[in-house]
């Protein structure tokens, strides 16, 4: 049974943003660290003195209730979008049924797999706040936010807020999700950056009714001391309202930074400018090479380990991307599948199977839990007078080898430390 971790929780936020953005940038809102649900917003113009509303969310796949249902999973929930104003009086506001479904069981577990959804809804002027609901059917489990909202400039070239994307592509035929004009602009409502987000996507827009050719977007990184650690100058598109840049983060240590966009004229004068915050997240690099390169020696060929092994330091970051960019399954995506299994296996072994100054991964049964993921069976017997106890693992399928395999674990010693005896044949 799932923990409860969705009974109704309530974060209120009385303080709305003030209207300097220089001085108040926006950050994602976290709307439960312990389930991973993040949540983001961005605000566009559309018509006289109303605002295009669009909220985003990602939630990972474990915290829903599935149901099979045609040899597949299914889950079912509603968002919930309610607008306010200053006196608590609700504007507008509307619902959506959503559903998705996933091919196997383990997709419904996984922390790496999540849904990443958007709704959208024009509101009035007067809207100065937002409640955000998501129930789920099965569970009937609900979570809830209340988020101010920022007030558009209304400076003679109107900017919109930033929104933070994990990509920006031109639209195939086909995309129905993430569409702004002929662009997709998928969202990143984490704002949270790193070594396989190395590229800091963002996208807003511009309304005058000036000619905008000759204006450019500066924009600048700083970091949480007020230093300016990179600044990119971007033509504007002067035939399009929507504008786009991709940033390289991947000389930026982790930590918090701010995003400042401003639109320059011709004689070098900010005409508007925006900020938002955003984070770079480098916990995958920051442990000692030497255990990176130890744990990938499970899954890597003996080529590639030595050339890891052989990698000068200024040059690891960048070999690690390659070596599991070459393993992404889904490499137009941008979450890395194979990276994030890798690694939740990693530290399930670690919470597994670690035995006195021995972490999990370094035993024979992590080793194996990394390499295969869990088993379809497995025959527990503990210890008896004529018997040590032993533990084997079976699993029916494992690419290149027809009929399975079978690893046999004993504990020789009885204290519960388990190694490995061969029941077939195991690659070391």
């Amino acid at each position: 049974m799932r923990p409860n971790r969705w009974i109704l929780l309530v974060l209120v936020i009385l303080t709305a943003l003030r209207a300097n953005a220089k001085e108040s940038p926006r950050t994602a809102v976290i709307v439960d660290q312990a389930i991973g649900l993040f949540l983001d917003y961005a605000q566009f113009r559309q018509g006289t003195g109303e605002r295009y509303l669009e909220v985003y969310y990602q939630v990972p796949h474990n915290q829903f209730q599935f149901r099979e249902k045609a040899g597949r999973y299914q889950a079912k929930f509603d968002v919930a979008v309610a607008v306010y104003d200053a006196d608590q009086y609700q504007l507008i506001g509307d619902v959506w049924q959503q559903q998705f479904s996933v091919d196997t069981i383990e997709e419904t577990r996984l922390l790496s797999r999540y849904y990443l959804g958007q709704v959208s809804l024009t509101i009035p002027p007067q809207a100065t706040a937002f409640m955000f609901t998501l129930e789920d059917h099965q569970s009937n489990r609900k979570v809830s936010v209340t988020q101010p909202l920022s007030p558009l400039d209304t400076s003679e070239i109107e900017i919109s807020d930033i929104l933070f994307a994990s990509m920006i592509e031109p639209v195939n035929e086909g995309s129905t999700e993430f569409i702004r004009g002929d662009l997709r602009v998928t969202p990143n409502p984490t704002r949270a950056y790193g070594e396989f987000y190395s590229d800091l996507f963002f996208y807003y827009e511009l309304y005058t009714p000036q000619d905008l050719t000759n204006y450019q977007t500066l924009c600048q990184i700083y970091n949480d001391h007020g230093d300016t650690t990179l600044q990119k100058v971007i033509p504007i598109d002067a035939h399009s309202t929507g504008q786009y840049g991709k940033l390289d983060l991947l000389q930026h240590p982790q930590g918090e930074y701010i995003l400042e966009v401003m639109v320059l004229n011709p004689n070098g004068t900010i005409s508007a400018q925006k900020r938002a915050k955003f984070s770079i997240r480098r916990s995958l690099f920051t442990q000692d090479y030497e255990v990176t390169l130890a744990q990938l020696s499970y899954i890597a060929t003996m080529e590639e380990y030595n050339w890891l092994k052989s990698l000068p330091p200024e040059q690891r970051v960048r070999g690690l991307l390659e070596f599991w960019k070459r393993r992404d399954p889904t490499p137009n995506t941008p979450t890395n599948e194979a990276l994030s299994l890798f690694y939740q296996r990693v530290k399930y072994a670690n919470e597994q199977f670690s035995f006195a100054t021995r972490e999990g991964w370094e035993t024979d049964r992590g080793r194996i839990f990394i390499k295969y993921g869990p088993p379809d069976q497995i025959i527990d017997r503990p210890i008896e007078l004529d018997r040590r106890p032993y533990i084997i693992w079976s699993y029916d399928h494992v690419e290149g080898r027809p009929g399975g395999r079978q690893f046999l674990f004993v504990d020789d010693t009885g204290h519960g430390f388990y190694k490995l005896y061969n029941l077939s044949e195991e690659d070391r």
